[in-house]
C-alpha cells in the first residue's frame, strides 16, 4: 500500500511537472527575445569575464535615481564560466519556473487545501502572461518569480515549524531577489513576519534572517546599497510627479487587491491565520505600492513590478476561493463539499490539464527577433566579411538597431571603413520575395533575408527639428559606443517624440558605382509619414511620391523627411532609429517593403 501510494505521488508529480514545463516553454519559446536589457546585461558579463572588471551594482531603476544590486550579473557570469550562454540560461529558467509552479500546487496540498494549490498553479501562469516579456527574455526580472516562490514556501515552513535554520534559509532567496530588483522588497517583509509570528526564540530567528539579508545584499553589491542609502537619506531619489496622474489598475493589481481582501478574511480562521497573514504581508504592500506609484508618479505602464508578489497573490486567491466555496457548501447541503486530502490526485490532474490547455495570454510583435535568429544572421553576414561600418550602412530591417547591436555583441567586427554596394534586408514573416532566402522556418513565421544592389551612399547629415530648433548629426554605428542603446547618438528619445512632434530630414548621396537602374521606396508601415524630397534630374517618381526610379546615369543625392509623432507616423512605431528605406532592383523593392512592414503584396 505504501509503495503504491508513493508511486502514485511520483506519477502525479511527474505529470504536474511535465504540464508546467509544457506550458512554460509554450510561452517562453525555445530561444529568448533579442532585447536591449539582455544586451546590456551580457555586456557586463563579458566585461567581467574578459577584463576582470566586475561591477558591484546593477542598472538604474526605471523610476528615480536608485540602482539595482549586482546579483543578476553575478549569476549570469557564474553560468557563463560554466559554458552557459543566453539560450541555455533561457531554458534553465524555464525549467526552474516550472518546478516552482509545481511547488505552489504542493503548498496547497500541505496546507490542506489541494484545490487552492491547483488554482494557484494555474493562476500563476495566467498572471505571468500579463507581465510584459517576463518569460521570453533573459533579464533581471526573469528569476524573481522562482525566488519569490522559494521564499514564500520557506516562510510558510518557518511559521509551521519555527527553526533558526529555516528563517535563515528563507532570508537567502529574499535577499537575492531584492539584490536583483528593488521591486522584491516585500519579500523581506515576509521573512521578518515569518520570524516574529510563531512564539519562542523570535529574537534568535530574527537575528539569523537579518544577518543573511545584510550579508547577501551588502557583500555582493556594496556600491549599489551605499549609493541607494545616500539617496534615501537625502530624499532625492523620487521621480517627478506625472502631470497625467490618475488611478490605473492592471489585471495583476486587481488580483492583488482581491487576494488581499480574501486573505484578510482567512486570517480569522485559526489554522490559516499564519499563512494568510504571511501572504497578506507580501500581496498588500506590493499592490498598494504599485497602485500608488502608477497613480502619482511616472512609473512605466507595466505589471512587471508586481512580479515578486505573483506567487503570494495566486496562492492567496486559491486559498480564499476554496475556503469560500467550502463555506458555501456547508450552508447549502445540495452542493457537495470540495474533495480534500483523501483525493489529492483530482486537483493535481485538473491543474495539469488546465495548465496545458490555457493558451498564452499575449502575442508578440511580428518583428520580435530571437537570439536564434540573430545567430543565423551573424553567420550570413560573416560569410560576406562585412566590416563594422559596412554592416551598419548595409543592414536593414524592422528592428535595425537591436539587430546591429546584437551582431556587434556576438562577433568582433573589424573597424575598417570599407564600402559595400549591396544591402541586406532582414524580416520575420510569411512573405518571401523573389530575391529572398529563408534562413530559418517555423510554424508561424520564417526568418527571411533579401540581398539587393545599393543605390545610396549612407553617411550623410541628418537634421532634427523639434519645438522650433534644429540640429545636425552624422550617422554613426551605435556599436561604436561602450553601451548598447535603442538609438543612434543624439537621436530624439522615443518618450520625447510622444510629447512633441519631431521632424527628421536626411540627405543621402547616390552611389557612383551603380551600373543599373535602381528603385528607392519608403514602406507604408510602420511609419507612413515619410516622403522623398529633392529629386535629382532624370529621376522618376513612383507610388504617389513614396518611391523613385534612379537610372544608372543619374547623379546627385536624395532627400527624405519624416514627421515623427504625427498620425501617419505615431510615436509607438519609433524606436530611436531611422525609419526604413528600401533600395534595390525595380519590381523587387515593393515586395521587400511590403514584407518588412507586415503588409501583403503591393
Amino acid at each position: 500500500m505504501i509503495r503504491s501510494r508513493r508511486a502514485l505521488l511520483w506519477a502525479l508529480g511527474c505529470l504536474c511537472l511535465a504540464a508546467a514545463l509544457f506550458a512554460m516553454l509554450r510561452r517562453a519559446g525555445s530561444s529568448p527575445l533579442l532585447w536591449i536589457d539582455t544586451l546590456n546585461d551580457e555586456r557586463q558579463v563579458r566585461n567581467c569575464l574578459q577584463t576582470d572588471c566586475c561591477e558591484l551594482h546593477g542598472a538604474t531603476v526605471s523610476f528615480g535615481s536608485l540602482v539595482q544590486g549586482a546579483s543578476w550579473q553575478q549569476m549570469r557570469s557564474a553560468l557563463a564560466v560554466l559554458g552557459g550562454g543566453v539560450e541555455l540560461a533561457h531554458i534553465l529558467w524555464a525549467v526552474i519556473d516550472s518546478l516552482c509552479v509545481c511547488l505552489l500546487l504542493l503548498a496547497g496540498l500541505r496546507l490542506g487545501f489541494p484545490w487552492a494549490g491547483a488554482l494557484a498553479a494555474a493562476m500563476s501562469l495566467v498572471m505571468l502572461d500579463k507581465v510584459e516579456f517576463t518569460q521570453q527574455m533573459v533579464w533581471n526580472f526573469r528569476p524573481l518569480f522562482s525566488l519569490s516562490v522559494l521564499c514564500l514556501l520557506l516562510c510558510l515552513a518557518c511559521i509551521q515549524r519555527p527553526r533558526f535554520l529555516l528563517a535563515a534559509a528563507a532570508a537567502f532567496p529574499a535577499a537575492l531577489a531584492c539584490n536583483i530588483h528593488l521591486a522584491a522588497a516585500p519579500l523581506g517583509l515576509a521573512v521578518l513576519f515569518a520570524c516574529l509570528f510563531p512564539a519562542g526564540a523570535r529574537l534568535c530567528r530574527l537575528l539569523g534572517a537579518g544577518l543573511v539579508l545584510l550579508a547577501v545584499c551588502g557583500l555582493s553589491s556594496p556600491q549599489a546599497w551605499w549609493h541607494d542609502l545616500g539617496l534615501l537619506l537625502g530624499g532625492h531619489w523620487l521621480p517627478v510627479p506625472s502631470a497625467r496622474a490618475g488611478h490605473v489598475f492592471y489585471p495583476v493589481a486587481i488580483a492583488g487587491l482581491a487576494a488581499s481582501a480574501g486573505l484578510g478574511l482567512l486570517a480569522c480562521l485559526p489554522r490559516l491565520r499564519g499563512p494568510a497573514l504571511l501572504l497578506l504581508a507580501v500581496a498588500l504592500p506590493a499592490t498598494a505600492a504599485f497602485v500608488t506609484l502608477k497613480s502619482c508618479l511616472e512609473l512605466s505602464q507595466t505589471d512587471r513590478y508586481l512580479l515578486p508578489s505573483v506567487p503570494a497573490i495566486a496562492l492567496g486567491l486559491g486559498l480564499a476561493a476554496q475556503a469560500g466555496l467550502d463555506a458555501l457548501a456547508r450552508r447549502l447541503p445540495l452542493l457537495p463539499e470540495l474533495p480534500r486530502l483523501p483525493a489529492q490526485s483530482a486537483p493535481v490532474v485538473a491543474a495539469a490539464v488546465v495548465m496545458m490547455l490555457i493558451p498564452p495570454g499575449h502575442t508578440d510583435r511580428e518583428d520580435a527577433l530571437q537570439y536564434r535568429h540573430l545567430y543565423r544572421v551573424a553567420d550570413f553576414t560573416a560569410s560576406r566579411a562585412w566590416s563594422q561600418q559596412a554592416t551598419f550602412r548595409r543592414l536593414r530591417g524592422p528592428r535595425t538597431a537591436l539587430l546591429l547591436e546584437g551582431l556587434a555583441a556576438e562577433r568582433h567586427l573589424p573597424g575598417s571603413d570599407e564600402q559595400s554596394d549591396r544591402t541586406l534586408y532582414v524580416w520575420l514573416g510569411q512573405l518571401v520575395c523573389k530575391s529572398g532566402q529563408v534562413l530559418e522556418r517555423s510554424l508561424d513565421r520564417s526568418l527571411v533575408v533579401a540581398e539587393q544592389p545599393a543605390a545610396l551612399d549612407w553617411g550623410g547629415p541628418l537634421e532634427i527639428c523639434a519645438s522650433g530648433t534644429c540640429e545636425q548629426i552624422l550617422l554613426k554605428p551605435s556599436s561604436e559606443r561602450s553601451k548598447p542603446s535603442y538609438a543612434l547618438d543624439h537621436m530624439p528619445d522615443p518618450g520625447h517624440v510622444s510629447r512633441v512632434p519631431v521632424r527628421l530630414r536626411l540627405r543621402v548621396p547616390l552611389l557612383r558605382s551603380r551600373t543599373q537602374t535602381l528603385e528607392v521606396r519608403l514602406p507604408q508601415a510602420p511609419c507612413g509619414g515619410g516622403r522623398i524630397l529633392d529629386l535629382p534630374p532624370g529621376a522618376e517618381v513612383l507610388a504617389g511620391g513614396r518611391a523613385v526610379l534612379l537610372p544608372a546615369t543619374v547623379e546627385g543625392s536624395l532627400g527624405f523627411e519624416w514627421l515623427l509623432g504625427s498620425p501617419a507616423c505615431p510615436a509607438s512605431t519609433y524606436d530611436g532609429f531611422l525609419p526604413p528605406i528600401v533600395e534595390g532592383r525595380p519590381g523587387e523593392v515593393g515586395c521587400i517593403a511590403a514584407a518588412m512592414s507586415g503588409e501583403g503584396m503591393p
